[in-house]
């Protein structure tokens, strides 16, 4: 190996493979980038990491960071180490590395197959939406999301021609992989519209943070002032819907249509998580003596 390339800093190269990715998955990618800089924040390399320094030792910090400190959850772990994985096998494809240190490392606890358990029920639902919150537009946004299943860049883009009060459907595109989705218009949805500009393109048009930060804690103050002991963000929205309409259907089809999946691949996530609840409910049954008197 070419000593200049043994010692070629990894986060250069991590930027220079994401300006020629293509693929639409380029947000998690420069997302799994960003939480690799993040931890190496915390190690002795800071924002310089050669080549040949990235050894098996880090790469075992790194998942512990990801395990334990990432504030990360469900499968988001593994499929940022998946990412960041895919970068070295380029990096060896080059001849900048000669092994991937993640290769031999248990990914134990990164791989959950499942959804975080922190999506709302309905007595959570009920409290959250009789509680005050300060931000009128994430209250309203988060609450038309936990009955559409739409996440924060499909409610930005939502427009007033995607609704159809005479029809009584809401249609959107997911961002993600441009399906659509069209559901019916609860009247929980037509409420919130109530008070919002149709005279704009955008339902949601100045209504809401310029960042995802900024949502997330308008969020996070309202769940607290709801004493909800749960970390809900907006993508939240997402997963209670889709876990409602999974607890009452029971089909994975009618799940996968209702939140723009191209398979019902993904929609097993909701059914296990439906499963454990029923799981709980039948085990806190009350236990009653059977001896007759």
């Amino acid at each position: 190996m070419p000593k200049f390339k043994k010692e070629t800093n990894f986060l250069d190269y991590a930027d220079v493979y994401c300006t020629k990715y293509k693929n639409k998955d380029i947000k998690k990618v420069t997302s799994a980038i960003k939480h690799f800089r993040t931890f190496l924040k915390t190690t002795n390399y800071k924002n310089v990491l050669p080549f040949n320094c990235f050894d098996e030792a880090l790469a075992y910090d790194f998942i512990d960071y990801l395990k334990k400190d990432s504030g990360l959850t469900a499968s988001t772990p593994g499929s940022y180490l998946e990412k960041l994985t895919r970068i070295i096998k380029s990096a060896m494809r080059e001849r900048y590395m000669l092994n991937n240190p993640f290769e031999y490392l248990s990914k134990k606890g990164l791989n959950k197959d499942g959804i975080p358990k922190n999506v709302l029920n309905n007595q959570e639902l009920q409290i959250l939406f009789n509680t005050f919150c300060s931000n009128i537009g994430v209250r309203k946004a988060f609450i038309i999301a936990c009955y559409t299943g739409m996440g924060e860049a499909e409610i930005r883009k939502l427009r007033w021609e995607d609704i159809d009060v005479i029809n009584k459907t809401i249609k959107y595109r997911r961002c993600k992989t441009h399906t659509v989705a069209s559901n019916f218009l609860h009247p929980m949805i037509e409420q919130q519209l109530i008070g919002l500009n149709r005279s704009k393109e955008f339902v949601f048009n100045g209504e809401l943070p310029t960042c995802t930060n900024g949502i997330n804690k308008a969020l996070a103050r309202w769940v607290k002032s709801a004493n909800i002991q749960k970390k809900i963000t907006f993508y939240c929205g997402r997963h209670t819907f889709g876990t409602s309409v999974c607890r009452v259907s029971g089909n994975q089809k009618v799940v996968a249509q209702a939140m723009g999946h191209k398979s019902t691949r993904f929609t097993d996530r909701y059914t296990k998580l439906v499963e454990e609840e029923h799981i709980k409910a039948v085990e806190s049954l009350p236990f009653f003596s059977t001896e007759i008197a």
